[in-house]
């Protein structure tokens, strides 16, 4: 058994199904900065440390999905009581 594989197998397994039109609302990663007032290293390094918002990597392409920014900001949320 190889755990590297299974893992991966289970990472695919466990995404959401995309909507059929995400393709044409991609967001560069200088977009989606832009959409969360951020700079594109400050979104990088958020990325890097896998704490930041959904991405998908075409290749060597990163882009993300609106939804996704928007579910991130949503629970980045201070909760006040």
């Amino acid at each position: 058994m190889n755990h590297n594989t299974d893992a991966l197998e289970t990472s695919l397994i466990d995404t959401k199904p995309l909507p059929a039109n995400v393709a044409e609302r991609l967001l560069t990663t200088t977009e989606a900065a832009a959409h969360l007032g951020l700079t594109v290293d400050k979104l990088a390094n958020l990325r890097h440390r896998d704490v930041g918002p959904g991405w998908v990597q075409l290749g060597r392409t990163i882009r993300y999905i609106p939804d996704d920014l928007n579910w991130w900001i949503e629970q980045c949320r201070a909760k006040s009581n």
